[in-house]
């Protein structure tokens, strides 16, 4: 479960497509319980949308249903394992093979340059496989030519930092700013 306590997070009634605004109070695995924050009123059985931001401003949608609820209009939820989280994404991910040359910041020393490869890429960041493991938080300045969005084939160098592991070695990359050129 990604939803963390104490998180303000968006309430979407499926039934009757009323909106509010929560917070969670805890998360044990499948099953969390949150406080609306207005008068919205759920009932155990109703389905419901919770809309929260992630670490690069990427909406996330979690589907659950309400499987007790109180006076005091707290609500214990259950994530719906049959429907996967989804994800409405601020820029399109493109699929990739390019390869990206990189550096540990601070330092910007061309003999200590790197190699690796995009997985995938958006304006905001990408997914990079490497050959030596990354620490979530460190600091990259990157260069790389013939991305899928860069259609000029000139060379791209961004300032991004490594946000989260998906796998053996694969990161995803949050750009310091958004490249200045769209996705197509």
């Amino acid at each position: 479960m990604i939803l963390k306590s104490h998180e303000q997070i968006k309430v979407k009634h499926k039934q009757s497509g009323r909106n509010a605004e929560a917070s969670i109070i805890n998360t044990d695995g499948k099953e969390f319980s949150l406080l609306l924050l207005s008068a919205l009123e759920l009932f155990p059985g109703d389905e419901i949308e919770l809309e929260f931001f992630w670490w690069d401003n990427t909406s996330y949608i979690v589907q659950a249903n309400v499987i007790e609820t109180d006076a005091n209009m707290v609500h214990v939820l259950q994530d719906r394992e049959n429907l996967c989280r989804m994800q409405r994404r601020k820029f399109q991910r493109i699929l990739s093979n390019a390869k990206v040359e990189f550096v540990l910041l601070p330092e910007k020393d061309p003999q200590t340059l790197q190699e690796g490869y995009i997985q995938d890429i958006s304006r905001n960041g990408l997914r990079l496989s490497v050959k030596k493991p990354l620490e979530i938080g460190s600091k990259l300045y990157l260069m790389f030519e013939d991305a899928p969005c860069n259609e000029t084939n000139f060379t791209v160098a961004v300032n991004g930092k490594v946000v989260r592991k998906e796998g053996k070695k694969c990161y995803g990359i949050k750009f310091d700013s958004p490249l200045p050129f769209a996705v197509e």
